[in-house]
């Protein structure tokens, strides 16, 4: 019989814990009928890290197998947010929320309130989840806190990702497809036997598009914009059984973005003048009138036609620095190692990923190449570089029992590593004034001493550099109890502790004549940072006169006591009701990266 899960929840409290009742009933549907995202058959998940029905899982969670997607055509994260409710994604910046907990800032150094799970190891970013069907099996969203068994991070919920596995047949696949804007995807899969007891499988694809959304009539030669990209993902797994008792899994992926203005962090939409979202100006460095620009003065040199069309045509814009995003270096490793006991399994899952991701981009939001003023030429490109440079690994162990009596439980322990350096600058690409000479703005009378000031011939006007180290660790536990006949009691706790780490190296060089009209040299300006030191966490600030930067380091440790309670109550086969209690916890972190100066809170 096919069977529709109806799922009535509600949830309340603050953001370190959440409660909430939630009930689910089963009714006969065709499910041809009703394409909604929880509609499934027999459906087995793993949401509490033992296979289960869906129907006999007491948690809020919409499930897709890679078949489901293929028939709903779901394609992206974004996609499975049409069917996922209270499931909110952005692809321009790789920021999920579910019920409205969610990261929507670049801080790093803050954690998500959604935890993503790819094979039971924990991921910062939610790009895995993207996959095509080829390559996950299912895809289980978790919504409210799950505060003992996905207990890192995960005051909103978490999305567990399970990737197709190697069969013990012959299988093979091939897809393509070929979609507007000079859009391709050809991907394909092999699996196999390579003995008795070891399984392969090799899977992979390349996706190309070439045209953008966004004309660029700049006219200077740089390319369209919006949905450019060009990404290959490669993926190998094996399977080996060494005896009845202990089995192994390993995968190993690799991922390349060579984009233009396309992927994570592009620019994927556009509002036409004066409401363009998608670029922020810093109005001491873009030319303006109080900077003594004067759009209509003959004395500039503009990349934009003169009737700029991008000031009234939403699918049109003026960039004179093109966009582009980069993903090398990237390599995922994910592997279980299971142990069949009498009784019980033992089971360690292990694996890390390492990444450079690279965003680059327009930041003036101007197709104007330079101006003069007072015969001195301002060259006026500006652009931004965004790095994200980050090393985690994963350790857990699950003991967890297989009796089919009444009494089921798990224990475990986890340990996370983290290593990541989030360098951003901006610069003016053509000034060449910055390759010579920087003029302090203490010496303009702005600081009781003058402080000598380093060249900057790296023409960076703002320069961030943080760097952050962190260790997480936790224990948790979980029994369900069939006390009687149709009713069962679910008790969790999850003890957890993270320490961060870091430092934060800024240096900020105004633009020439940004202070003071008459200096036609670039002025550093970090000397003379207000810092901000009360607050928890920041444990000194240092100023470096040889290089220019001003640094402050942060250490921080935090922990909670989390956990749930479920009262199930299965009166027939098809129906459950569950009252459920959940508390979610959520490390603090620093207010760090591309959106700070030295001058605000962290």
């Amino acid at each position: 019989m096919t069977k529709r899960i109806l799922l009535l929840t509600s949830a309340c409290g603050l953001l370190s814990g959440w409660g909430g009742v939630a009930m689910a009933a089963d009714a006969a549907a065709d499910e041809a009928s009703a394409p909604s995202g929880t509609t499934i058959g027999e459906l087995v998940v793993t949401a509490e890290k033992r296979e289960q029905n869906l129907q006999d899982v007491p948690v809020a969670i919409s499930a897709y197998t890679s078949a489901k997607r293929d028939l709903v055509g779901i394609n992206s994260v974004q996609d499975m947010t049409n069917f996922t409710p209270g499931l909110q994604y952005s692809s321009q910046t790789d920021r999920i929320s579910l019920r409205g907990v969610g990261r929507l800032n670049n801080s790093h150094a803050a954690d998500s309130s959604v935890a993503v799970y790819s094979d039971g190891i924990y991921s910062t970013s939610t790009v895995q989840a993207g996959e095509t069907p080829i390559f996950i099996d299912r895809t289980e969203v978790l919504r409210g806190p799950q505060g003992t068994l996905y207990g890192r991070a995960s005051v909103g919920g978490a999305i567990n990702i399970v990737s197709r596995r190697p069969t013990k047949d012959w299988y093979a696949e091939v897809r393509g497809t070929y979609a507007n804007y000079n859009h391709s995807l050809l991907e394909g899969a092999v699996s196999g036997p390579l003995s008795d007891n070891v399984q392969f499988r090799l899977a992979g694809n390349w996706e190309r598009q070439t045209g953008g959304w966004f004309k660029n009539v700049a006219t200077n030669g740089a390319p369209d914009e919006g949905g450019i990209i060009n990404t290959i993902f490669v993926e190998g797994q094996l399977a080996i059984q060494f005896n009845d008792k202990l089995e192994t899994w390993l995968k190993v992926s690799a991922i390349e973005w060579h984009n233009g203005s396309g992927g994570p962090g592009s620019n994927s939409s556009w509002s036409p003048y004066p409401y363009a979202t998608t670029l922020f100006v810093n109005g001491g460095i873009t030319p303006n009138a109080a900077f003594g620009y004067n759009p209509a003065a003959t004395n500039v040199v503009a990349y934009c036609p003169a009737v700029n069309p991008s000031l009234s045509n939403a699918r049109v814009v003026c960039h004179d620095s093109p966009n582009t995003v980069k993903l090398n270096d990237t390599i995922i490793v994910a592997s279980h190692w299971t142990y069949h006991a009498d009784g019980f399994d033992i089971k360690y899952i292990t694996g890390g990923t390492h990444y450079h991701y690279t965003l680059k981009g327009d930041q003036d939001a101007t197709g104007v190449a330079s101006f003069t003023r007072s015969g001195v030429n301002y060259p006026s490109q500006y652009t931004f570089t965004y790095q994200e440079i980050e090393r985690w690994w994963s350790h857990e162990l699950n003991i967890v029992s297989t009796n089919d009596g009444p009494f089921q439980w798990l224990v475990g322990g986890f340990y996370y590593k983290e290593s990541y350096e989030q360098p951003v600058f901006t610069e003016m690409a053509a000034e060449a004034k910055y390759n010579t000479t920087v003029l302090s703005v203490c010496a303009l009378g702005s600081c009781p001493s003058p402080l000598s000031v380093p060249l900057d011939p790296s023409r960076h006007v703002f320069d961030n550099r943080p760097h952050f180290d962190l260790r997480s660790r936790a224990i948790f536990g979980q029994v369900d109890w069939e006390f009687a006949e149709k009713l069962k009691l679910t008790v969790g706790l999850r003890y957890g502790d993270d320490k961060k780490t870091g430092y934060e190296s800024v240096r900020i060089v105004e633009s020439p004549g940004a202070i003071t009209p008459a200096v036609p040299l670039p002025i550093d300006v970090t000397p003379v940072l207000g810092l901000s030191t009360g607050n928890e966490g920041v444990t000194g600030i240092t100023y470096d006169p040889t290089t220019g930067f001003k640094t402050r380091t942060y250490d921080a440790t935090f922990s909670a006591l989390t956990g749930t309670a479920v009262l199930q109550w299965t009166p027939t086969d098809d129906v459950m009701a569950y009252a459920k209690y959940s508390r979610g916890y959520k490390a603090g972190g620093f207010r760090i990266g591309i959106d700070t100066s030295l001058g605000g809170n962290p």
